[in-house]
């Protein structure tokens, strides 16, 4: 979702919020925002599943609310993710593998 599609809900954010300013500010990996909750720079986040699960494992962030994924107008619970491992890698053949790399 682009920072344009988001402008409406930080502009109700702040106008339902008992005055508080809410201000977006694009964060556009992983890393960025694990450092930016590091150092205590945001309060609310919004974010994408597996974020959320680096997130919560790393600082104990605790989620608000949820959006469900509806296809075929059903909400969907699970999310995948695809793993891909150059194919003359022979050192990564399982998910145990992958510790320490990037």
């Amino acid at each position: 979702m682009r920072k344009k599609q988001r402008e409406p809900l930080v502009e109700y954010l702040s106008r339902n919020n008992n005055n508080n300013t809410f201000v977006l500010v694009p964060i556009v990996d992983l890393y960025s925002i694990s450092d930016t909750r590091g150092n205590n720079d945001f309060e609310f986040i919004l974010t994408s599943p597996s974020s959320y699960v680096e997130l919560n494992h790393r600082y104990e962030v605790q989620a608000l609310t949820t959006l469900f994924n509806k296809q075929a107008n059903t909400a969907q619970e699970k999310f995948g993710s695809v793993i891909f491992a150059h194919a003359a890698s022979s050192d990564i053949l399982s998910l145990k593998d992958l510790k320490g790399k990037t």
